[in-house]
């Protein structure tokens, strides 16, 4: 058997693992299906890769942080909106009915 390095997001260093022949498409002891981007023959090799997946999993977190930022954002504002539609019409509401009771309830 053959030692191995394996990248997996989440784990914070590579995972050392064996394989029977230790490329694609093998598998590795785990189970794991061996592919040049997740697993190494040497750490040294490993780590890069580690870090770069680590860095774009933050890259893209921050991204959907600063939308959803902005969605909440525009949601407030239609919030707001709705409300001074909403109470505009009360009052729009209110004024009515006041002037068909001033009417005497005509109409």
């Amino acid at each position: 058997m053959a030692k191995m390095f394996r990248v997996k997001w989440g784990i914070p260093h590579p995972i050392e693992v064996e394989a029977e022949i230790p490329e694609w498409p093998n598998k590795d002891a785990d189970g794991n299906t061996i592919y040049e981007n997740t697993h190494f023959l040497k750490a040294e090799d490993a780590w890069p890769v580690l870090l770069r997946e680590h860095e774009a999993g933050v890259s893209l977190h921050c991204s959907q942080v600063n939308q959803l930022r902005h969605q909440l954002r525009k949601a407030e504002s239609d919030l707001v909106e709705a409300t001074l539609h909403n109470e505009a019409a009360i009052k729009k509401q209110r004024d009515w009915a006041r002037i068909k009771e001033l009417e005497g309830g005509n109409g």
